[in-house]
Protein backbone atom coordinates (compact mmCIF):
# COMPACT_ATOMS: atom_id res chain seq x y z
CA UNK A 1 0.00 0.00 0.00
CA UNK A 2 3.13 2.64 0.96
CA UNK A 3 4.33 1.86 -2.48
CA UNK A 4 1.01 2.79 -4.15
CA UNK A 5 0.63 5.94 -1.97
CA UNK A 6 4.46 6.91 -2.78
CA UNK A 7 4.63 6.28 -6.83
CA UNK A 8 5.29 8.44 -9.17
CA UNK A 9 5.15 9.49 -12.98
CA UNK A 10 3.54 10.18 -15.90
CA UNK A 11 3.72 7.72 -18.31
CA UNK A 12 5.39 4.41 -16.20
CA UNK A 13 5.12 4.20 -12.76
CA UNK A 14 8.06 4.60 -10.45
CA UNK A 15 9.58 4.65 -6.45
CA UNK A 16 12.73 6.53 -6.40
CA UNK A 17 15.63 5.29 -4.58
CA UNK A 18 15.37 7.52 -1.93
CA UNK A 19 11.97 6.86 -1.24
CA UNK A 20 12.52 2.94 -1.11
CA UNK A 21 15.66 4.16 1.76
CA UNK A 22 12.69 5.48 4.11
CA UNK A 23 10.80 2.79 4.14
CA UNK A 24 9.74 1.42 7.97
CA UNK A 25 9.53 -2.09 8.25
CA UNK A 26 7.82 -4.65 10.93
CA UNK A 27 11.30 -6.80 12.33
CA UNK A 28 10.13 -9.29 14.11
CA UNK A 29 12.98 -11.82 16.06
CA UNK A 30 14.41 -14.69 13.66
CA UNK A 31 13.18 -17.27 14.91
CA UNK A 32 9.03 -15.09 14.65
CA UNK A 33 10.62 -14.66 10.78
CA UNK A 34 11.05 -18.42 10.51
CA UNK A 35 7.78 -19.45 11.85
CA UNK A 36 6.00 -16.88 9.81
CA UNK A 37 7.73 -18.31 6.67
CA UNK A 38 6.87 -21.82 7.40
CA UNK A 39 3.12 -20.76 8.09
CA UNK A 40 3.32 -18.77 4.59
CA UNK A 41 4.88 -21.68 2.66
CA UNK A 42 2.58 -23.99 3.85
CA UNK A 43 -0.39 -21.75 3.40
CA UNK A 44 0.76 -20.05 0.01
CA UNK A 45 1.00 -23.80 -1.27
CA UNK A 46 -2.27 -25.31 -0.63
CA UNK A 47 -3.46 -21.77 -2.45
CA UNK A 48 -1.35 -22.20 -5.37
CA UNK A 49 -2.41 -26.09 -6.07
CA UNK A 50 -5.87 -24.77 -5.61
CA UNK A 51 -5.34 -22.70 -8.24
CA UNK A 52 -3.57 -24.76 -10.74
CA UNK A 53 -6.55 -27.08 -10.40
CA UNK A 54 -8.70 -24.71 -11.36
CA UNK A 55 -6.88 -23.49 -13.85
CA UNK A 56 -6.59 -27.13 -15.48
CA UNK A 57 -10.04 -27.82 -14.69
CA UNK A 58 -10.54 -24.33 -17.33
CA UNK A 59 -8.30 -26.08 -19.44
CA UNK A 60 -10.75 -28.96 -19.61
CA UNK A 61 -13.60 -27.56 -19.68
CA UNK A 62 -12.20 -25.22 -23.38
CA UNK A 63 -11.51 -28.29 -24.37
CA UNK A 64 -15.22 -29.76 -24.13
CA UNK A 65 -16.01 -26.56 -25.29
CA UNK A 66 -14.20 -26.97 -28.46
CA UNK A 67 -14.77 -30.62 -29.06
CA UNK A 68 -18.73 -29.90 -29.22
CA UNK A 69 -17.93 -27.50 -31.61
CA UNK A 70 -16.27 -30.03 -33.64
CA UNK A 71 -18.43 -32.83 -33.66
CA UNK A 72 -21.52 -30.81 -34.61
CA UNK A 73 -19.90 -28.42 -37.17
CA UNK A 74 -18.24 -31.64 -39.06
CA UNK A 75 -20.49 -34.49 -37.87
CA UNK A 76 -23.61 -33.38 -36.67
CA UNK A 77 -25.93 -34.31 -33.95
CA UNK A 78 -26.67 -37.67 -34.81
CA UNK A 79 -23.98 -39.99 -33.97
CA UNK A 80 -24.93 -43.41 -35.82
CA UNK A 81 -25.81 -41.09 -38.89
CA UNK A 82 -24.31 -42.77 -42.20
CA UNK A 83 -21.20 -41.30 -43.14
CA UNK A 84 -19.42 -40.88 -46.34
CA UNK A 85 -16.14 -39.61 -47.63
CA UNK A 86 -15.89 -36.07 -47.74
CA UNK A 87 -13.23 -35.33 -50.48
CA UNK A 88 -11.35 -32.66 -47.61
CA UNK A 89 -8.53 -34.39 -45.93
CA UNK A 90 -8.86 -32.81 -42.93
CA UNK A 91 -12.41 -33.03 -42.08
CA UNK A 92 -12.17 -36.77 -43.57
CA UNK A 93 -16.23 -38.12 -43.59
CA UNK A 94 -19.06 -35.97 -43.33
CA UNK A 95 -22.80 -37.35 -42.61
CA UNK A 96 -24.49 -38.77 -45.73
CA UNK A 97 -27.44 -35.96 -46.27
CA UNK A 98 -24.59 -33.40 -46.32
CA UNK A 99 -22.47 -31.42 -49.02
CA UNK A 100 -18.70 -29.78 -48.97
CA UNK A 101 -18.99 -26.49 -50.69
CA UNK A 102 -16.33 -23.44 -50.43
CA UNK A 103 -17.35 -20.41 -48.81
CA UNK A 104 -17.41 -18.36 -51.98
CA UNK A 105 -20.34 -19.89 -52.94
CA UNK A 106 -22.35 -19.04 -50.11
CA UNK A 107 -21.89 -15.69 -49.79
CA UNK A 108 -21.86 -12.57 -52.15
CA UNK A 109 -19.35 -10.95 -51.43
CA UNK A 110 -15.90 -11.48 -49.38
CA UNK A 111 -13.73 -8.76 -48.68
CA UNK A 112 -11.54 -6.75 -46.16
CA UNK A 113 -11.47 -3.16 -44.58
CA UNK A 114 -9.13 -0.43 -46.34
CA UNK A 115 -5.15 -0.72 -46.67
CA UNK A 116 -4.80 2.85 -45.63
CA UNK A 117 -5.35 4.72 -42.28
CA UNK A 118 -8.29 7.33 -42.06
CA UNK A 119 -8.06 10.70 -40.60
CA UNK A 120 -8.65 10.35 -36.80
CA UNK A 121 -10.81 12.43 -34.65
CA UNK A 122 -10.85 13.51 -30.78
CA UNK A 123 -14.34 12.15 -30.23
CA UNK A 124 -16.82 10.38 -32.57
CA UNK A 125 -19.98 7.77 -32.63
CA UNK A 126 -17.68 5.87 -35.41
CA UNK A 127 -14.99 4.10 -34.88
CA UNK A 128 -12.05 2.44 -37.12
CA UNK A 129 -11.58 -0.77 -35.84
CA UNK A 130 -8.82 -4.42 -36.61
CA UNK A 131 -8.99 -7.72 -35.73
CA UNK A 132 -8.36 -7.17 -32.12
CA UNK A 133 -11.86 -5.11 -31.88
CA UNK A 134 -13.64 -8.71 -32.55
CA UNK A 135 -14.03 -10.74 -29.44
CA UNK A 136 -16.08 -13.69 -29.12
CA UNK A 137 -19.06 -12.54 -31.70
CA UNK A 138 -19.16 -9.05 -30.74
CA UNK A 139 -17.12 -6.02 -31.60
CA UNK A 140 -15.75 -4.16 -28.69
CA UNK A 141 -14.83 -0.70 -28.58
CA UNK A 142 -11.86 -0.14 -26.53
CA UNK A 143 -10.17 3.72 -24.80
CA UNK A 144 -7.29 3.13 -27.26
CA UNK A 145 -10.06 2.42 -30.53
CA UNK A 146 -9.58 5.43 -33.05
CA UNK A 147 -12.32 7.27 -33.77
CA UNK A 148 -13.29 8.85 -37.32
CA UNK A 149 -15.34 11.81 -39.06
CA UNK A 150 -18.41 11.32 -40.40
CA UNK A 151 -17.35 11.99 -43.74
CA UNK A 152 -14.38 9.80 -43.47
CA UNK A 153 -16.83 7.26 -42.25
CA UNK A 154 -19.21 7.56 -45.48
CA UNK A 155 -15.93 7.21 -47.35
CA UNK A 156 -14.90 4.09 -46.37
CA UNK A 157 -18.35 2.48 -45.33
CA UNK A 158 -18.72 -0.96 -46.41
CA UNK A 159 -22.48 -2.66 -47.31
CA UNK A 160 -22.67 -4.84 -43.78
CA UNK A 161 -25.96 -6.50 -42.46
CA UNK A 162 -27.01 -8.93 -39.95
CA UNK A 163 -25.86 -11.68 -42.76
CA UNK A 164 -22.15 -10.36 -41.89
CA UNK A 165 -19.56 -11.81 -40.39
CA UNK A 166 -16.63 -10.69 -39.33
CA UNK A 167 -12.77 -12.93 -39.02
CA UNK A 168 -9.36 -11.31 -38.30
CA UNK A 169 -7.03 -12.38 -41.00
CA UNK A 170 -3.45 -10.35 -40.04
CA UNK A 171 -1.85 -10.75 -36.88
CA UNK A 172 -4.03 -12.45 -34.91
CA UNK A 173 -5.76 -15.37 -36.84
CA UNK A 174 -9.59 -15.80 -36.08
CA UNK A 175 -10.86 -13.65 -34.23
CA UNK A 176 -14.76 -13.57 -34.62
CA UNK A 177 -17.28 -10.99 -34.76
CA UNK A 178 -21.24 -10.84 -36.16
CA UNK A 179 -22.21 -7.29 -37.37
CA UNK A 180 -24.69 -5.50 -35.09
CA UNK A 181 -25.61 -2.30 -37.10
CA UNK A 182 -21.95 -0.32 -35.39
CA UNK A 183 -20.68 2.42 -37.11
CA UNK A 184 -17.23 1.21 -38.22
CA UNK A 185 -14.91 1.54 -40.56
CA UNK A 186 -12.71 -1.91 -41.03
CA UNK A 187 -9.10 -2.51 -41.79
CA UNK A 188 -7.42 -4.27 -43.31
CA UNK A 189 -6.64 -6.77 -41.00
CA UNK A 190 -10.87 -7.51 -40.82
CA UNK A 191 -12.54 -9.99 -43.38
CA UNK A 192 -15.68 -9.04 -44.01
CA UNK A 193 -18.37 -12.44 -44.86
CA UNK A 194 -21.76 -11.67 -46.51
CA UNK A 195 -23.66 -14.68 -46.05
CA UNK A 196 -25.93 -15.79 -48.67
CA UNK A 197 -29.60 -17.47 -47.48
CA UNK A 198 -28.68 -21.30 -47.79
CA UNK A 199 -26.23 -20.72 -44.80
CA UNK A 200 -26.72 -19.62 -41.20
CA UNK A 201 -24.43 -16.85 -39.90
CA UNK A 202 -24.22 -18.30 -36.63
CA UNK A 203 -23.19 -21.96 -37.99
CA UNK A 204 -20.54 -20.52 -40.15
CA UNK A 205 -19.55 -18.72 -36.92
CA UNK A 206 -19.08 -22.09 -34.60
CA UNK A 207 -17.84 -23.69 -38.39
CA UNK A 208 -15.05 -20.67 -38.61
CA UNK A 209 -14.27 -21.71 -34.52
CA UNK A 210 -13.57 -25.36 -35.48
CA UNK A 211 -10.56 -26.85 -35.24
CA UNK A 212 -10.50 -28.33 -38.40
CA UNK A 213 -11.14 -25.16 -40.30
CA UNK A 214 -8.86 -23.49 -38.37
CA UNK A 215 -5.71 -26.38 -39.06
CA UNK A 216 -6.74 -25.58 -42.87
CA UNK A 217 -6.51 -21.41 -41.60
CA UNK A 218 -2.76 -22.22 -40.17
CA UNK A 219 -1.73 -24.15 -42.94
CA UNK A 220 -2.46 -21.69 -45.55
CA UNK A 221 -0.90 -18.77 -43.30
CA UNK A 222 1.51 -16.23 -45.43
CA UNK A 223 4.34 -13.58 -44.13
CA UNK A 224 7.30 -14.18 -42.05
CA UNK A 225 7.31 -11.99 -38.83
CA UNK A 226 3.26 -11.26 -39.37
CA UNK A 227 0.40 -14.38 -40.22
CA UNK A 228 -1.59 -12.67 -42.99
CA UNK A 229 -4.45 -14.88 -44.18
CA UNK A 230 -5.55 -14.51 -47.66
CA UNK A 231 -8.96 -13.42 -49.06
CA UNK A 232 -8.95 -16.00 -51.76
CA UNK A 233 -8.40 -19.17 -49.05
CA UNK A 234 -11.02 -17.46 -46.76
CA UNK A 235 -13.20 -17.61 -50.32
CA UNK A 236 -11.98 -21.04 -51.50
CA UNK A 237 -12.49 -22.45 -47.32
CA UNK A 238 -14.27 -26.20 -47.83
CA UNK A 239 -17.98 -25.93 -45.83
CA UNK A 240 -19.38 -29.14 -44.70
CA UNK A 241 -23.03 -28.07 -45.01
CA UNK A 242 -26.28 -29.60 -44.27
CA UNK A 243 -29.63 -28.20 -45.15
CA UNK A 244 -30.89 -25.26 -43.12
CA UNK A 245 -32.97 -26.67 -40.80
CA UNK A 246 -29.75 -29.32 -39.40
CA UNK A 247 -28.11 -25.98 -39.14
CA UNK A 248 -30.80 -24.46 -37.35
CA UNK A 249 -30.56 -27.36 -35.00
CA UNK A 250 -26.66 -27.30 -34.48
CA UNK A 251 -26.66 -23.64 -33.71
CA UNK A 252 -29.38 -24.25 -30.97
CA UNK A 253 -27.88 -27.29 -29.54
CA UNK A 254 -24.36 -25.54 -29.49
CA UNK A 255 -25.93 -22.15 -28.12
CA UNK A 256 -26.80 -24.28 -25.26
CA UNK A 257 -23.56 -26.21 -24.60
CA UNK A 258 -21.20 -23.27 -25.00
CA UNK A 259 -23.15 -21.09 -22.73
CA UNK A 260 -23.12 -24.03 -19.84
CA UNK A 261 -19.36 -24.33 -20.15
CA UNK A 262 -18.57 -20.37 -20.04
CA UNK A 263 -20.51 -20.14 -16.94
CA UNK A 264 -18.54 -22.52 -15.72
CA UNK A 265 -15.32 -21.06 -16.79
CA UNK A 266 -16.46 -17.88 -15.39
CA UNK A 267 -17.23 -19.30 -12.26
CA UNK A 268 -13.58 -21.24 -11.76
CA UNK A 269 -11.98 -17.92 -12.80
CA UNK A 270 -14.11 -15.63 -9.72
CA UNK A 271 -12.83 -18.63 -7.57
CA UNK A 272 -9.57 -18.03 -8.61
CA UNK A 273 -9.74 -14.43 -8.40
CA UNK A 274 -10.90 -14.82 -4.57
CA UNK A 275 -8.04 -17.75 -4.13
CA UNK A 276 -5.74 -15.31 -5.08
CA UNK A 277 -7.27 -12.32 -2.65
CA UNK A 278 -7.56 -14.62 -0.30
CA UNK A 279 -3.58 -15.32 -0.30
CA UNK A 280 -2.95 -11.65 -0.82
CA UNK A 281 -4.52 -10.78 2.53
CA UNK A 282 -3.17 -13.73 4.12
CA UNK A 283 0.14 -12.64 3.60
CA UNK A 284 -0.40 -9.10 4.47
CA UNK A 285 -2.17 -10.00 7.60
CA UNK A 286 0.82 -12.37 8.76
CA UNK A 287 3.28 -10.11 7.97
CA UNK A 288 2.19 -7.39 9.55
CA UNK A 289 1.12 -9.46 12.98
CA UNK A 290 -2.67 -9.08 12.70
CA UNK A 291 -2.39 -12.92 12.46
CA UNK A 292 -0.62 -14.54 15.53
CA UNK A 293 1.86 -17.37 13.76
CA UNK A 294 3.68 -18.36 16.34
CA UNK A 295 1.73 -21.35 18.11
CA UNK A 296 1.36 -22.80 14.67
Amino acid sequence: MYVQVMKTGTTFDGVSQTTIEKFKLLLPSLSEQQQIIKFLDQKTFTIDTLIKKKLRKIELLKEQRASFINQAVTKGLNLYARMKDSGVEWIVEIPLGWNISKLKYLTSNIGDGIHATPNYVENSDKYFINGNNLIDGSIEIFESTKCVAEEEFLKYKLELSDQTVLLSINGTIGNLSFYDGEQVILGKSVCYINCLSMIDTHFLFYLLKSSPINDYFTFELTGTTINNLSLNTVRNTPIPLPQMPEQHQIVEYLDNKTSEIDKQVDLENRKIELLKEYRQSLISEVVTGKIDVRSN
